[in-house]
């Protein structure tokens, strides 16, 4: 696991882009933090995977197909934190469980999770 750096949000977009080390190779995932996020309480974690045609390496095309526009239609719909890791182009989920695994971890140390809470 490597260290997570934050990549600016384009202007408007409710998530922030994290970049973390895997096996050597960064990865960039995206997160959404709802606007009242506080630290004095617990929060549920969503992670979500995107389908095949949204696979690469740009580390936002995943944020636009699913819960990504609801999101952004309705982010006071989300009181969780969401996580969407991307897939790179040729592979399959479970050939990059160590991608989603490594997110959820740094995730679970930038933020304030509910271990009973993580879909």
């Amino acid at each position: 696991m490597g260290r997570s750096a934050r990549v600016a949000p384009q202007t408007g977009d409710p998530f922030h882009y994290t970049t973390v080390k895997v096996g050597g190779t960064e990865r960039t995932y995206a997160v959404y933090v709802p606007p009242d996020y506080t630290p004095h309480e617990k929060w549920p974690l969503v992670v979500f995977l995107h389908g095949s045609a949204r696979r690469g390496s740009d580390g936002y095309s995943q944020t636009d197909q699913g819960l990504g526009p609801a999101i952004r239609s309705n982010p006071e719909m989300f009181p969780c934190i969401v996580i969407m890791p991307q897939c790179p182009e040729g592979k399959y989920w479970p050939d990059v469980a160590d991608h989603i695994d490594t997110a959820i971890a740094q995730t679970l140390r930038d933020y304030r999770i509910d271990g009973n809470r993580i879909y």
